[in-house]
């Protein structure tokens, strides 16, 4: 793969849809988190029928999900975001309706119960998984070969489980999302950048010219810069550590013409091996050792 990683578009499409192949696959792991919640629903109107027969409904929900997950796990597909959106939703708004309707039966006193927010999470995820199928329906994903699908799964699943502080050609930075925010890992190869979140969801292969990393906080001694960023058609407000942004410069603007990189006198401010600040009068990086001067020179 590694010969191919000079920005070639057509390449760059395969990695793609590659990726988004992998990620269809993906939906495997939402499936497991259906069928658990499909058990919990099953134990739970089974053991309050008595109480009330609408919760019979619970049952027949319970039954869904884990017939959904089992599908789903089976044949995973893009139909799949379609029933496991459904069945979270469905769930989801049970949970709520329920909640209410034991808050007016109590008179208000029984307060927002848990199963509340659970519904409220259930109804995210749920359309969340709608939505992905809207974005992936509009994309001609086939089949990879198997040797290029063997390698992107290889290189995402080591993107994730790189560590950035050791490895000067991984970034991590955080995306702003509705919860909690998004963690994202980064693999920079040649031209070419494979960008993608902790759990999998979304892989984005993109040629270097199509990324933009921008500081917002034009303020270098923060540990945390806020970045807008730019990765093809994607657009995310978030921050990353400094030296993950050192080391998207360097990569970025690593074609650069080298004669407008060889005055020595002039320093940069981090290390584009390693990411650490530098002492302004240093000609080498005192914690990877590179030297400084022959970096400037060959950017």
């Amino acid at each position: 793969m590694n010969e191919k990683m000079v920005g070639n578009k057509e390449y760059v499409k395969e990695l793609q849809n590659a990726g988004d192949y992998l990620t269809i696959r993906g939906i495997r792991g939402g499936a497991i988190g259906s069928i658990f919640f499909g058990i919990l629903a099953i134990f739970m109107g089974y053991n309050s029928i008595d109480i009330d027969p609408i919760n019979i409904v619970l049952l027949f929900l319970g039954i869904f999900l884990i017939v959904e997950g089992f599908y789903v796990i089976a044949s995973p597909s893009l139909g799949g975001f379609i029933l496991e959106g459904t069945a979270l939703c469905s769930i989801g708004f049970w949970n709520i309706i329920i909640s209410i309707m034991n808050l007016y039966s109590s008179g208000g006193y029984s307060g927002i119960s848990i199963f509340f927010l659970l519904g409220c999470l259930q109804i995210y995820l749920g359309v969340k998984s709608l939505l992905r199928f809207i974005k992936y329906n509009k994309r001609d994903i086939h089949k990879p070969t198997d040797d290029l699908l063997k390698e992107v799964k290889k290189l995402v699943n080591s993107t994730i489980k790189a560590n950035p502080k050791v490895e000067p050609d991984v970034l991590i930075f955080n995306v702003s999302a509705v919860f909690t925010p998004e963690i994202w890992r980064s693999k920079l190869m040649g031209d070419i950048g494979l960008f993608v979140t902790q759990d999998k969801s979304t892989v984005i292969f993109a040629n270097k010219n199509d990324v933009s990393f921008v500081d917002n906080g034009k303020n270098r001694s923060l540990k945390q810069l806020p970045v807008s960023i730019s990765i093809g058609r994607h657009n995310f407000k978030g921050v990353m550590p400094a030296e993950s942004y050192a080391r998207y410069e360097s990569w970025k603007y690593s074609s650069v013409n080298s004669s407008l990189m060889t005055n020595t006198h002039e320093k940069i401010g981090y290390c584009p091996m390693c990411g650490v600040k530098l002492q302004d009068k240093s000609n080498f990086c005192w914690e990877c050792g590179t030297n400084l001067l022959k970096v400037n020179n060959h950017l």
